[in-house]
């Protein structure tokens, strides 16, 4: 080998090993226990506050790094506001009947610790799931946009580099 190619050889190695350094993990938390209140709804949407509730339950204790407990008992606390929902068609089959309809979830989150100091918020998160009009009713894609944002809340909130 010539040494330019040695050392490109070994820069491109360097590289790669280098790439391999970096991931996204969990990492610790600062705080034991988490509550999660009944999420709020600013939308007539009744069945929304409740999947938007279990789902983010769930999710926190997936994840396990916290324990879920009542929000009086919590050392933090994560309150959830949902602040829009819509159901439209988003697609269609070739007799142009609706065949899948989009359920979307606009909310906004804020985890705070002892003495209401904010550990994180997020204003406006939106996330949405599809569902089949023949098969799934409007409630199972709810289910799965509440989910959805859980997992988005998870990520934004509670993970890091």
């Amino acid at each position: 080998m010539t040494r330019k190619n040695l050392t490109s050889f070994a820069a491109t190695g360097l590289l790669a090993a280098l790439a391999g350094c970096y991931s996204f993990s969990g990492g610790t938390l600062a705080f034991k226990s988490i509550g999660v209140p009944v999420a709020g709804n600013l939308t007539a949407e009744y069945r929304a506050a409740d999947a938007v509730t279990r789902s983010m339950i769930a999710a926190l204790t997936r994840d396990g790094r916290m324990r879920v407990v009542e929000p009086a008992a919590a050392e933090s606390r994560l309150q959830i506001d949902i602040t829009g929902y819509s159901r439209q068609p988003f697609q269609y089959d070739r007799r142009e009947v609706v065949s899948q309809y989009k359920v979307t979830i606009t909310a906004r989150a804020v985890h705070q610790g002892a003495g209401d100091k904010v550990a994180w918020r997020a204003d406006s998160i939106s996330v949405w799931s599809a569902y089949a009009a023949d098969s799934e009713t409007e409630a199972a894609g709810i289910e799965k946009a509440a989910s959805n944002l859980a997992a988005e809340i998870m990520r934004q909130a509670f993970e890091t580099w």
